[in-house]
């Protein structure tokens, strides 16, 4: 007896998205973490726009390093 059986099943995944961006010296450190979000959701939003009936956002972005090159 070689029986299938039909199932679904729903993956979370943790994605690091790496951005290079600048911004002038006196921009606050807020927005600075406001348009890396930004950045990153957009980012993913415009990969997977046609997968989007099988894939959503489930969490906010969260910013968990901001490196200056000199």
């Amino acid at each position: 007896m070689n029986e299938k059986i039909k199932s679904k099943a729903r993956v979370r995944l943790l994605l690091e998205i790496s951005l290079s961006d600048t911004w002038d010296g006196d921009c606050p450190l807020s927005q600075v973490y406001k348009q890396a979000k930004d950045s990153a959701a957009n980012i993913v939003s415009q990969k997977i726009s046609g997968s989007m009936k099988d894939i959503r956002v489930i969490g906010e972005a969260e910013v968990v390093a901001i490196l200056i090159e000199e």
